[in-house]
C-alpha cells in the first residue's frame, strides 16, 4: 500500500484505490500474550531448579540440543537465501551445511567447555543436520508439493 498524489492509498499489486482498514492486532496480540504465559512459566521452573546450577551455561543438555538447533537452523536458512540469489540452489545448500556446523561446534564448545565431551558428542551433529535438512525440504517444496496442488474439479464441492 502506499499513498497517491491525491493522498488516497492504492495497492503495490494493482495500482488501483483501496479503502484504509485498521490493522488487525489480533494476532500480535495472541503471540504476546502466549509469551507473557511462557515467561512465567519459565520463571516459576526456573525457581524449582537447584540453586548451585542455576547461573551456569549448557548444564541441561535438552536446552544445549535445542538451543543448537535453533540457533544453528537460523543460520541455515539465512545462509540459503542469500546465498541462493546469487549462485545455484546445491551450493547454497553446501554453503548453508556448513554454517549450521561451523554454528554448531561453536555453541557446542560453549556449552561443554571439555574437548573430550565435546568430541565425544560429535555424533549429534548429522542429527542436528539431518533434522535442518528435513525441515528445510519440507518448507521448500511447498509441503512436498503438496501447497501447489490444484484439485480435480470433480473432487471440488459446493
Amino acid at each position: 500500500m502506499y499513498a497517491n498524489a491525491k493522498g488516497k492509498i492504492a495497492g503495490y499489486e494493482t495500482g488501483k484505490l483501496v479503502d484504509w482498514t485498521t490493522p488487525d492486532f489480533r494476532s500480535i496480540l495472541l503471540w504476546f500474550g502466549i509469551t507473557v504465559v511462557l515467561f512465567f512459566c519459565a520463571m516459576i521452573v526456573y525457581k524449582k531448579r537447584k540453586a548451585e546450577i542455576g547461573g551456569f551455561i549448557g548444564k541441561n543438555n535438552v536446552l544445549n540440543f535445542l538451543c543448537t538447533f535453533t540457533i544453528g537452523f537460523y543460520g541455515f536458512v539465512l545462509a540459503y537465501s542469500f546465498s541462493s540469489t546469487y549462485i545455484g540452489k546445491w551450493p547454497s545448500l553446501a554453503i548453508s551445511c556448513l554454517i549450521f556446523a561451523v554454528i554448531y561446534f561453536v555453541l557446542d564448545i560453549i556449552f561443554i567447555r571439555n574437548l573430550k565431551l565435546f568430541a565425544k558428542g560429535l555424533y549429534k551433529l548429522p542429527i542436528h543436520l539431518a533434522a535442518a535438512l528435513l525441515i528445510f525440504a519440507f518448507f521448500a517444496t511447498g509441503y512436498f508439493g503438496a501447497a501447489s496442488k490444484t484439485p480435480k474439479i470433480e473432487k471440488i464441492s459446493k
